[in-house]
């Protein structure tokens, strides 16, 4: 009978080690103040994300490369990378290009790197934007961020975003 006067004590017990106590103040956030928590231990946030103005990359729109130019890069031998800059490059479209490279950012910046997409963007806005040589001056000026954007992209699997530039083209 003793274990069974336990029962509610440790129902209780459990709710509270469980609940935790409810003090007033809100909980902490190992995410940071006004972030959102990623959970409980042994599930953490990690370190802060860097704190950068957004740089939004625009919308990619309709589609901007020819079929042509994709029957040419499914000709392509696999990691032929000679050989799909080569079609891109000869599609009629200036914006084939710029289009196949905003589709594999837009999604490198969706699977994780989109915080430091918006700090290697801000430092080429703020240190380049009157540069005679913008490319230049972002390898010069914003090395230590185009170093931590690619890293993460390096971490991002290559089948996650190695099909994004079929978003420019028309349906087949």
């Amino acid at each position: 009978m003793a274990t069974r006067s336990l029962l509610p004590f440790l129902a209780c017990l459990v709710f509270l080690f469980v609940a935790g106590c409810d003090d007033g103040d809100p909980p902490m956030s190992d995410a940071g103040p006004g972030a959102v928590d990623a959970g409980p231990p042994p599930t953490d946030a990690g370190p802060p994300a860097p704190m950068c103005p957004e740089h939004p990359l625009p919308p990619l729109g309709p589609p901007r490369c020819a079929a042509a130019t994709r029957t040419c890069i499914d000709a392509c031998a696999p990691g032929d990378d000679a050989c799909f800059e080569g079609c891109l490059a000869a599609d009629a479209n200036p914006e084939c290009v710029t289009c196949t490279q905003l589709a594999l950012v837009s999604c490198l910046n969706r699977n994780g790197c989109e915080a430091l997409w918006n700090c290697y963007r801000d430092c080429i806005v703020v240190n380049c934007s009157t540069a005679p040589d913008t490319s230049a001056c972002a390898l010069a000026m914003c090395a230590t961020e185009d170093d931590a954007y690619f890293t993460c992209t390096d971490m991002v699997p290559p089948a996650t975003c190695a099909t994004r530039y079929l978003d420019c083209f028309p349906e087949m």
